[in-house]
């Protein structure tokens, strides 16, 4: 019997014919054998996890010169379509496009019952796997009201709940808390899954947990390393984060007031989650709002921005000097909800129509925007779409920013690009709020943070919230 759980080659592939996105890609495991795969955003890893599954092809219309066999099934034939559902156990970048039935528990039985499982048994497995990832108490809500981290975590329960021998993981720690990175990770330590492939730009969460590092550029293969002859220099060339943050000076100042709450309240559908808060947003000032998945960071921003109504209480904009409307602007967490042409050329053009704002200075200073001018914004990896977003927010010129998880899916360099660019900003006068689950925000950018809890939104200090994030996990 083969000791292979995956074997993996592509002479070539892509998205449209005769344009290749992988060139020359062999990637193999060994039963047992945990697999780094890193490379910058837009690299081709995301492309190789679609290759290799089959998606590529059958779904989206893409091409494959070459082959993928699991546990010796060949993935493009009849039979290796039928048994892979079986076999493998996958995770998407975007949550959003992964989950499909109505609540936590149809979602995971959905799984098992496409592969025969009696409902009984279907039941009993998928509450169990609920309550592994903290959602068995919510398993009966509409998946749509979860947080951004919470639906992450159902994505993670629905790919393990039926034992797959290889599990493919495309960023696991996007959006979910620290604490929730720590149940991954112990997951990964006990589980009995014989092959994980694990994409990671926050690489330092796994190094410890995996045997070898593949690193990719351009659409191929350019390094295969065990994991004790990866250095930190050697990932940081690959745009992997492999170092604790550590506190910096922003070196920000406060300008006047531009936004301030009275006793609000923040509800979510029919429920309150946060209750009595007092915060405070000023020119030129980095905020970062803190706290659990589903403790409600992403409902106060979009309250904030008039998307929700308050449940009780004041919400106070400063309104731009010599302007009737108020200028904020919030950005979401899934970047595809703020595209609507099927060029990044008509994004840029659209928002320049309604703003007046010109986008060269953007396209100018980042080569890979202006090398995706005439690409689909759907088709940009997920760090890109990401940075895409911010700058279509910017060309309104807003006075008051919010991000909801913006470091989501970036690599190392398009992170510091981010938060340099943050800080350039808020040296402008513009005050940015961001709810995050990334500690490098609280080292690098934030000057001030509020944590958000059940008992509602406390503000506490960068040192104690950048403490808190990195023991979190541990």
């Amino acid at each position: 019997m083969s000791t292979e759980t995956l074997d993996f080659y592509a002479l070539e592939a892509g998205y449209k014919e005769n344009k290749a996105v992988l060139r020359d890609v062999k990637l193999s495991s060994r039963r047992g054998e945990r697999i780094l795969l890193v490379g910058a955003s837009g690299s081709g890893k995301t492309t190789v996890f679609l290759a290799l599954t089959g998606v590529l092809v059958r779904l989206l219309g893409g091409w494959l010169r070459g082959y993928s066999r699991v546990m010796g099934f060949d993935v493009y034939t009849e039979e290796g379509s039928r048994i892979l559902p079986r076999l493998l156990g996958i995770v998407l970048q975007d949550p959003d496009k992964q989950l499909s039935m109505i609540t936590p528990l149809d979602e995971v039985m959905f799984t098992l019952e496409n592969l025969g499982y009696p409902e009984e048994e279907a039941r009993k497995r998928a509450i169990a796997v609920l309550e592994k990832f903290g959602l068995k108490e919510k398993m009966m809500m509409d998946s749509a009201l979860l947080s951004g981290g919470e639906k992450r975590r159902l994505t993670l329960a629905a790919s393990i709940v039926h034992s797959p021998k290889l599990l493919l993981l495309d960023e696991p720690s996007a959006s979910i808390d620290p604490w929730m990175t720590r149940t991954l990770r112990q997951f990964l330590r006990e589980t009995q899954i014989e092959t994980s492939i694990i994409i990671e730009h926050k690489a330092r969460f796994f190094l410890d947990l995996v045997d070898k590092v593949v690193a990719i550029r351009d659409g191929e293969i350019v390094g295969k390393w065990p994991i004790e002859d990866a250095d930190t220099a050697l990932l940081e060339e690959f745009g992997v984060d492999a170092r604790a943050p550590r506190l910096t000076n922003p070196g920000l100042s406060r300008g006047e007031l531009l936004l301030s709450t009275e006793e609000l309240c923040v509800r979510r559908g029919d429920t309150t989650i946060l209750e009595g808060l007092e915060l405070e947003l000023y020119e030129g000032e980095i905020t970062a709002i803190i706290g659990p998945n589903g403790s409600g960071k992403t409902s106060l921003l979009k309250t904030l921005a008039g998307m929700y109504k308050p449940g009780c209480g004041k919400i106070q904009v400063e309104k731009r000097k010599g302007s009737s409307r108020r200028s904020l602007f919030y950005v979401p967490q899934l970047p595809d909800y703020m595209f609507m042409f099927n060029t990044v050329k008509k994004e840029l053009q659209y928002t320049s129509s309604r703003t007046g704002s010109d986008p060269k200075i953007f396209i100018e200073k980042y080569k890979w925007l202006a090398d995706s001018l005439d690409a689909s914004p759907y088709r940009l990896s997920h760090g890109q779409r990401r940075w895409l977003t911010i700058i279509i927010s910017l060309l309104y010129k807003p006075k008051i920013l919010l991000l909801d998880e913006p470091t989501t899916g970036l690599d190392l360099i398009l992170y510091r690009n981010l938060c340099g660019f943050i800080k350039e900003i808020a040296h402008e006068g513009i005050g940015v709020m961001i709810a995050t689950h990334d500690s490098r925000i609280i080292a690098d950018c934030a000057s001030r943070v509020y944590y958000a809890s059940s008992r509602g939104l406390r503000e506490i200090s960068r040192g104690e919230a950048l403490e808190m994030m990195e023991n979190a996990w541990l």
